[in-house]
């Protein structure tokens, strides 16, 4: 039975439209981040798309994406057949939760919340496990964890904290148990530490379902397109007969042909290394803890004494700074903020500001 879950119980980041209507402004005025999507976009045609799809609007959609999955298919290189698409990650998320071979899941926290909040309504069991069980010396720990686990669920690099794993003891272990292995591999296209990306193993393993999705590497939450692989056909069969026909639009299709995989990487892979290298100089000087981030957002633990809650406030009410609170991460309390990396300019304003608050004595 599905479990009662609460639409309290969801907290995310880029909720500018909220914040501007209770500081009574214009969205516009809000830098924003919470919200850890790529500064680099693609220069889209969009025109061009628009052109294409005004003679199919009449339609339904292809129900099998079939186009779709053979353009992904050439961007990824893998079989058009091992990819389902999906209305953004969030509904794919869902759609793996509802597997009725799956019970008991595994998540490493801290992590994206809606992992275990689709495992609780798809009335699974979820467990917490500690990313501490990847460490090299703590393989047998990492063994007992997950012998009696149907799945386990990893973000890679992991939001909030930006780190990326060497998967594959984890991988090999859950292989052994005949236990599923969820990557969400969202955020690995900020990285050029491609050995860490499972995609292109996936015809050895056919226990892991690897997630990807336009949304924050290509910066475009709004068209809600996502996609998993996997080589496992019975589990891409069963997939399919959960899956919501029709979620994915005629938009979303054809505008995975314009994007610029390969300007996008270089511009992104140039900039946020040296950023972030910057940003946390600029941090520890300030005495806040960052956590090494291999993506686009970095982890702050603040000084002792500091709420992220009263700090957010003060951002946004007297800088018009938005930026995201940990407290609903599993693991993490308000001592821990999350911040996009913007463009330079608007990174050392945030920084700024931060430092002027903790000079504060009261905030």
């Amino acid at each position: 039975m599905a479990k009662e879950v609460k639409l309290s119980d969801r907290v995310h980041g880029a909720d500018t439209k909220a914040s501007s209507k209770m500081l009574n402004i214009d969205e516009s005025e809000i830098i924003d981040f919470s919200s850890n999507v790529n500064i680099f976009t693609s220069q889209i045609d969009f025109q061009a798309i628009f052109s294409n799809i005004t003679t199919t609007l009449n339609k339904y959609p292809d129900i099998n994406y079939e186009e779709l999955r053979n353009t992904l298919s050439n961007i990824y290189n893998v079989k058009s057949s091992n990819i389902i698409p999906g209305n953004g990650a969030t509904e794919l998320i869902y759609l793996i939760m509802k597997l009725p071979q799956i019970e008991k899941i595994g998540i490493f926290h801290p992590t994206f919340c809606e992992y275990e909040r689709a495992a609780k309504i798809s009335g699974k069991n979820p467990v917490d496990l500690s990313f501490d069980l990847l460490k090299q010396e703590n393989e047998a720990l990492l063994q007992n964890a997950i012998e009696d686990l149907d799945m386990v669920v990893i973000c890679n690099p992991n939001n909030p904290t930006g780190e990326i794993k060497n998967l594959s003891k984890l991988i090999d272990i859950a292989n052994k148990n005949s236990t599923l292995v969820f990557v969400d591999e969202t955020f690995i296209d900020f990285t050029d530490n491609k050995e860490y990306s499972m995609l292109g193993q996936i015809n050895n393993y056919n226990n892991v379902i690897i997630l990807k999705a336009i949304t924050k590497f290509y910066a475009m939450p709004g068209a809600r397109l996502g996609y998993i692989f996997t080589s496992n056909e019975k589990l891409i069969d069963m997939l399919w007969q959960y899956k919501e026909p029709w979620t994915i639009n005629v938009f979303a299709e054809q505008l995975v042909k314009h994007l610029q995989t390969e300007i996008i990487t270089s511009k992104t892979h140039y900039y946020y290394k040296d950023e972030i290298k910057r940003l946390i100089s600029i941090y520890e000087d300030m005495n806040v803890k960052t956590k090494q981030s291999v993506t686009n957002y970095l982890l702050l633990r603040l000084p002792t004494g500091f709420s992220g809650t009263a700090i957010k406030a003060v951002l946004l009410k007297n800088y018009k700074l938005l930026i995201r609170t940990c407290t609903d991460f599993r693991g993490l309390d308000d001592t821990y903020i999350r911040i996009a990396i913007k463009d330079s300019k608007s990174n050392t304003l945030l920084a700024n500001a931060i430092r002027q608050i903790l000079c504060m004595e009261v905030i």
